[in-house]
């Protein structure tokens, strides 16, 4: 998942241009809250290949102003 709806779309034009869009798919959504189980099974009956995460690293980089963007946290301990 991807929280940025933006790089979402990005992401799945690129996989698509290179042909690998049946492989892979960036679903719009804050991890924390998706439905891991119906996408999974949407794509594969016996479940996924891999799940490729990168973390919020709290203050490091902030990734968006969207709420449920962890790096927008205000204290470590939020985060």
């Amino acid at each position: 998942t991807e929280i940025r709806p933006d790089q979402a779309a990005l992401v799945n034009a690129r996989l698509h241009e290179l042909g690998l869009d049946h492989l892979a798919e960036v679903h719009a959504a804050d991890a924390a809250a998706f439905d891991w189980a119906s996408a999974v099974s949407d794509v594969s009956p016996t479940g996924a290949q891999a799940v490729i995460t990168c973390p919020p690293y709290w203050n490091l980089e902030r990734y968006s102003d969207l709420s449920g963007d962890l790096s927008n946290a205000p204290s470590y301990d939020e985060f």
